[in-house]
C-alpha cells in the first residue's frame, strides 16, 4: 500500500513522521499485518491524534 494519507502529507510539511519497527528491525507501515504479543493478528491503521499528529495504531476494540 503506497497512497499517503492527507495526515502524512500534511506532516511532511510542519512535523516529523515517527517511524516504528519491529524487534527485528523491519519498519512498520500503514496497511501491514503485525502479529501482536498474544499470537494474533493485526492490521496496522494510519491515525491521528486529538492534535492533528499522525501515528500508527492497531484496532483496539477487542
Amino acid at each position: 500500500m503506497n497512497k499517503v494519507s492527507p495526515s502524512r502529507r500534511r506532516c511532511k510539511e510542519r512535523c516529523v513522521a515517527m517511524q516504528y519497527f519491529d524487534k527485528n528491525g523491519v519498519e512498520i507501515k500503514e496497511g501491514m499485518t503485525i502479529r501482536i504479543e498474544d499470537r494474533n493478528f493485526e492490521l496496522v491503521y494510519d491515525n491521528t491524534d486529538s492534535y492533528g499528529n499522525p501515528y500508527l495504531g492497531i484496532k483496539a476494540s477487542d
